[in-house]
Formats: structure tokens, sequence, C-alpha cells
């Protein structure tokens, strides 16, 4: 370790010393200080003669334009590097207030999402829960139209042949009462589910108030009498939200519509209808029975 040193404080003398003063650097700025001397001299030596008496009045003229055409376009530079610095400011303002504002926005729209979510998704399990009849209903339908779907294409197969052989005539016409016999049990589950089902929709219904259920059968008459759909059979409990919220706002008073919200029909006065509110409607409407 001690001879490393003692290499080491050798070999900086050694570099210490080579560094003179007759290096390029300092030949340079000697050059420039030179330079920079000689012009100095050269001025200071010179023999300035300005003779006014040829200076017209157009070069006075002339000079002034000059003067002023410097000026002119000394304050359009600061003029636009001022507006342009404004610009800028502004722009930078902006794009950070319209950050704010999108992520305002972007965090309430996510949270009414998510609430809207979970209310869709209680509601659907609700219906699945509530209308158990009517899913049986749909499916008791399905059974009887493909019942008569095998009736009438029996009834095809024996019109197509005009003289049909013994044996397939006897299958075919057993065919025909077993399916008829089928046909019959089929639309007599299915009238038994379908009065399941509307005795279960007025038994939700009848939690409603009688001042709230006159309210809606009114509201259900007007839509009877606006919708041609609702007489043609085609209109659907799943249109009664979009429905509500494009004639409930104008049809319904503030006053009912407030009243709506504390007897748990509509979830503000300006909706969505609540569960109990869709199952109300919906029977209001679609209910035969004039003293709903």
């Amino acid at each position: 370790m001690d001879e490393r040193g003692k290499d080491e404080g050798a070999v900086a003398p050694q570099k210490e010393s080579g560094k003179t003063l007759l290096n390029w650097r300092n030949i340079r700025d000697f050059a420039i200080v030179l330079g920079l001397l000689v012009c100095a001299w050269k001025v200071a030596r010179a023999d300035f003669n300005i003779n006014f008496s040829e200076f017209s009045f157009t070069d006075l003229l002339a000079m002034i334009l000059a003067l002023f055409s410097v000026w002119l376009s000394v304050m359009f530079y600061f003029k636009a590097d001022e507006a342009s610095s404004k610009f800028y400011d502004n722009s930078y303002r902006f794009t950070r207030d319209m950050s704010v504002v999108l992520g305002r926005i972007e965090a309430g729209f996510g949270e009414r999402l998510r609430h809207l979510d979970e209310g869709y998704s209680h509601f659907r399990n609700e219906i699945g829960r509530l209308t158990g009849a009517g899913a049986l209903v749909k499916q008791e339908e399905l059974v009887v139209e493909e019942k008569r779907a095998e009736l009438r294409e029996i009834v095809e197969s024996l019109a197509a042949e005009p003289t049909p052989n013994a044996p397939d005539k006897d299958e075919l016409l057993a065919k025909l009462r077993r399916t008829n016999g089928e046909l019959a049990a089929a639309q007599e589950e299915l009238g038994r589910l379908r009065a399941a089902a509307a005795a279960e929709g007025k038994e939700q219904t009848m939690r409603v108030p009688d001042r709230a259920r006159s309210l809606l059968k009114s509201f259900a008459q007007k839509i009877r009498n606006m919708d041609s759909e609702v007489n043609k059979g085609t209109f659907t409990s799943t249109d009664l939200q979009g429905f509500f919220r494009v004639h409930g706002l104008r049809m319904l008073s503030p006053r009912t519509r407030d009243y709506l919200v504390e007897v748990g029909l509509i979830e503000t006065p300006q909706g969505p209808l609540t569960e109990l509110g869709m199952a109300a409607l919906a029977n209001a409407i679609f209910s035969a029975d004039p003293s709903y």
C-alpha cells in the first residue's frame, strides 16, 4: 500500500508540471484580447468627419421612417409574445379545468352506474323470485304451441295422401288422438298457471294503498288511450320504465309523483319505477278486472 501511494505521489507533480502557459486555451484567449485591443486602437485613432451640409430633408425622413419601422417591429414582437403567452396560459387553465370537470363527471357517472347496475341486479333477482308462475306460464305456452304444430303436421299428412294405407291411417289417427289429448291437458295446465300468475300479481298489488291504486288505474287508462300497442296486446311490462320516463313526468303532477315516492312505487319524482311500482302498473294495464 505504501509503495503504491509513493508512486501516485511521484506521478502527480509530473502531471502538474505538464500544465504550462503555452497551451491552446491561453493562446486563444491572448489572440482574442489582442484583436480587441487592435480594434479599440483603430477606432480611437480614426478620423471621423461628419458633414451635415449634405444631409437633406429626404435623408432625415428616411432615417425617421427607418427608426419608426424598427420601433414598430419591436412593438409587434412584444405584443405577439404577450398574446402567445396569454394564449398558452388560457389553454393551460382550460385544459386543467376540463380535466377536473371530466374527472368529477367520471366519478359521479361511475358511482351512479354502479348503483344502477346493483338496482337492476336486485330487480332481476326479485322478478325471478316473485314471478315463478309467470315463467311456468311461458314454458307451458311453448308446450301448447308445440302440440298445435304437431297436430297441424298430422292433419297435413292425412290431407297429402287421399287414399292412405290402412296401417298408416290407423297409426296417424292414433297419433292424432294422443296429441289431441296432450294438447287438451297442456291447455288446462296453462289456464291453471295463468290463474295462479294473475292471483300472484294481484296479491302483490294489494300492498298498494287505495289512493295509489286509483292513480295508477287512471294513468293506465291514459296509456291505453294513447298507445295502440297496449290495445293490440303487444305492449309488454318491459316497456313500462321507458313509457313512464317519457309520459309519466308529463301526465302526473309533481305532488302526485311525491306521493308515489312516499308509498314506494317510484324511487324519485323523476323515476324510475320500483319493483312494486312495476308490478302494480303492469297489473293495472293488463288486468281485465275492473275493480282493480
